[in-house]
């Protein structure tokens, strides 16, 4: 049986996130595409090596599922093709609320790898 995906994470290429915002400010991606693109733990390391692999930082946002069900799709990316995994990627139809946020930190790469050691005990 599958364990049920209590959180959620967004990628963010700046190391200053300012929780004391409402909202948190849209990525050009997500401006363009019309929804905020978040992953599971276990599609993050994709994403990053995707579409990151040119950042020596990132900051991750821990969101809580709960409190996003409601405005969340789970979708296909829109390169998949027919022969990939039916991976379905959680998105975000509306503004990413500061409120939903649990944690964030720093992710630093380390020559071609990220380190994620230096998440708090517990975010993941």
């Amino acid at each position: 049986m599958a364990v049920p995906i209590r959180f959620v994470y967004k990628i963010v290429d700046s190391p200053h996130i300012d929780l004391l915002l409402p909202e948190q400010p849209l990525s050009l991606l997500d401006s363009t595409d019309g929804f905020i693109h978040l992953s599971t733990y276990e599609q993050l390391l994709g994403t990053l090596s995707r579409f990151y692999k040119n950042n020596d930082f990132v900051s991750i946002l821990k969101v809580d599922l709960s409190l996003v069900s409601e405005i969340v799709k789970w979708e296909s990316p829109k390169s998949a093709h027919e022969n990939e995994s039916l991976q379905r990627f959680p998105h975000i139809y509306g503004p990413l609320k500061s409120k939903y946020i649990v944690g964030s930190f720093k992710l630093d790469r380390l020559s071609k790898d990220w380190n994620f050691s230096t998440a708090p005990p517990g975010f993941f």
